[in-house]
């Protein structure tokens, strides 16, 4: 959105505004509270916490998985058209689970692929434990489409429930995994990319580690219990510390509406007063 609203004035003018006005902002990674300090957000105003996933509806699966790979979102900055390029090139099924707003029911697909649409998150997790690999393929950060932080969930989630994951480099996920440690990166060059996949899908030992350190981070850093911990903690603290302010304000707005009324029905002036009453009343 920042980067969007960066050409237009009014929009810029706005967004600052409405940042603003907020008493506390929270970023889900270090880059986001960069760009908001680009756009003079106060630093103080603002505070990091690490998104988390439900890892008790996502547990570890162990085990033999199917012969196909996976790849799941609805946002906006997935690039799908990226996956069907590549797809003629992979000797493997590729299965992708989104909406009709990302790839469109009418779409002509290549033989590998299928698509499902909108289905119950239960499905979801089950394809995250069945599949070989979880791909999510990413538009490049300054595309200015979809959410800075897509694919933020599902590779999470996917990781939770061990699944080995190749995503596209985005400044989140450098941020919150190590490549090559908890997931292989995915190349933007075509060929590179089917390479990477063929290579990924053949090396089940590089698959095993991948998705048991990468649960494993996960497990540890990104799960939804902590981050709603974070986040009750954060919304305490600025309690506590806005309580004596908070009154202080409350009195503050009762004594001087206890003037305004006092003022509103005292008689109106009349002569050259009369105005200045009216100009100080409409303020």
């Amino acid at each position: 959105l920042i980067r969007r609203s960066a050409s237009h004035p009014f929009r810029t003018f706005v967004l600052k505004r409405y940042l603003q006005a907020c008493s506390r902002i929270v970023c889900l990674a270090r880059f986001q509270a960069e760009d908001l300090k680009r756009l003079g957000v106060p630093e103080a105003k603002m505070r990091t916490i690490p998104f988390g996933v439900d890892t008790a509806f996502f547990p570890y699966q162990e085990g033999a998985r199917e012969g196909y790979i996976v790849s799941i979102g609805q946002d906006a900055a997935r690039d799908f058209d990226f996956l069907l390029s590549i797809a003629p090139l992979l000797p493997f099924p590729i299965r992708i689970i989104t909406s009709r707003r990302i790839i469109p029911s009418g779409r002509i697909l290549p033989e590998n692929v299928s698509v499902s649409y909108d289905v119950p998150i239960s499905e979801i997790r089950d394809a995250y434990a069945k599949a070989r690999m979880v791909v999510i393929p990413l538009r490049a950060t300054l595309d200015d489409v979809g959410s800075d932080c897509s694919g933020q969930t599902v590779i999470l989630e996917a990781l939770a429930s061990g699944a080995p994951v190749i995503a596209t480099q985005r400044s989140w996920i450098t941020e919150y995994l190590a490549e090559g440690r908890d997931y292989a990166a995915l190349p933007q060059d075509p060929e590179a990319a089917a390479a990477c996949l063929i290579r990924l899908w053949s090396d089940e030992s590089y698959r095993m580690r991948l998705g048991l350190r990468g649960n494993t981070t996960v497990r540890q850093r990104y799960d939804c219990t902590t981050f709603a911990e974070a986040l009750m903690a954060l919304v305490r603290h600025d309690g506590r510390a806005e309580e004596e302010v908070g009154k202080y304000a409350r009195d503050e707005h009762t004594r001087e509406a206890g003037e305004y009324l006092a003022e509103y029905d005292s008689p109106k002036p009349e002569g050259d007063h009369a105005e200045q009453w009216g100009d100080d009343l409409q303020r």
